[in-house]
């Protein structure tokens, strides 16, 4: 148990381990990802511009500290309009944004699921960065 979140146990029998599919994207390296199965990487906020940022977590440090790069002192003073009604998700190796939903499917299929932290029935699968990392 982890931050309220059990772990999965073990990947299904066929599927690559986080480690393989790494190890498979370094090993045979293309920029785009082209030609290897899509990977979540990481999360992501998209914004109504369609500006997308990344970050380890959802509104973590390296988020907050890019919006108040963009935004400067508009930040301190509540929500940017740009920010009201920004999409929470991922993106993958190939820096396509996913929805949560996408990104739960995509999990799911390469064995990256590590902790059940909910989101398993929402939806048909919403995936948090918890249950990744």
């Amino acid at each position: 148990m982890r931050n309220g979140c059990s772990y999965m146990g073990s990947n299904p029998v066929g599927r690559n381990t986080g480690a393989d599919v790494v190890g498979g994207v370094m090993g045979a390296f293309h920029p785009t990802g082209e030609g290897q199965p899509r990977y979540v990487v990481c999360a992501a906020i998209r914004l109504k511009t369609g500006l997308v940022i990344c970050g380890p977590r959802h509104f973590d440090d390296i988020m907050v500290g890019v919006l108040t790069a963009l935004y400067g002192e508009y930040w301190d003073k509540g929500i940017p309009d740009d920010l009201k009604g920004a999409e929470q998700g991922f993106i993958d190796q190939r820096r396509n944004y996913l929805t949560r939903q996408e990104a739960w499917q995509i999990a799911k299929e390469m064995g990256q699921l590590r902790y059940d932290c909910g989101g398993q029935e929402a939806n048909g699968g919403t995936l948090y960065s918890e249950n990744l990392y």
